[in-house]
């Protein structure tokens, strides 16, 4: 799991996205949640991976991962739909992750 989101932050630092700070849980979240919108859908889907990995403490990521389960992309929407369990199992139930 460090790997995964080791790797997940490598390509939000070195692709596109605005970097994530080295601030607090929140403000690397509130990054990560404006990095689900990046038009690059390999950022998109290390945001959603790297907020998933930030575990349940990351509630404020729940409705915009919900969005992101109608991504263009595949791989996007699944690793959304993983991140939503990590961080809500019951709200990924209700947006019908199984």
């Amino acid at each position: 799991m460090k790997k995964l989101l080791l790797l997940s932050l490598g390509v939000l630092l070195n692709g596109c996205a605005e970097p994530v700070p080295a601030g607090g849980p929140a403000a690397r979240a509130a990054v990560l949640i404006g990095n689900l919108h990046d038009k690059n859908a390999s950022v998109r889907a290390a945001a959603a991976t790297a907020l998933g990995e930030m575990g349940p403490q990351n509630t404020g990521a729940v409705p915009d991962l919900v969005k992101a389960l109608k991504d263009e992309n595949e791989v996007v929407r699944l690793r959304a739909g993983a991140a939503l369990k990590n961080i809500d199992a019951k709200a990924a139930a209700e947006a019908g992750v199984h």
